[in-house]
């Protein structure tokens, strides 16, 4: 189906990207390479801030928009509300996963990170069903 202008297919994708750099995180985690950990954190977070969540609210959007218009039932509308709560969790982790990776990069270095200059914006994930 078409939802607000953008594919299922490819806001699937979006969020599939997302998974790929966590699949790569956890083998970071494993070497115990906290630059890597840092580096694959912000990626995964800013994937989630700039495409996936976005994408998921356009979507959701579209859902409501056609629900209230009648061209899909209740069924259909929960089935999207329940896809975009399970991407916002998601997107969580993605936050929880930053911080503890910015974490471990400061104790390793011993001194504090400056992240302001990034383009990371570490805010968590908000917004959602109405």
């Amino acid at each position: 189906w078409l939802t607000a202008g953008i594919p299922r297919r490819e806001t699937r994708f979006r969020a599939a990207a997302c998974f790929g750099v966590a699949a790569e995180l956890t083998i970071a985690r494993g070497l115990s390479d906290p630059p890597a950990l840092m580096r694959l954190a912000a990626e995964r977070l800013c994937l989630y801030e700039r495409d996936v969540l976005p994408g998921f609210q356009q979507a959701l959007a579209g859902l409501t928009q056609a629900y209230e218009i009648g061209e899909i039932d209740l069924a259909t509308l929960s089935d999207g509300r329940r896809s975009f709560l399970e991407v916002q969790s998601d997107a969580i982790d993605a936050y929880v996963a930053y911080h503890d990776a910015l974490g471990q990069l400061e104790t390793e270095l011993g001194a504090e990170v400056d992240t302001a200059e990034r383009d990371v914006h570490v805010t968590p994930p908000t917004g959602g069903v109405e």
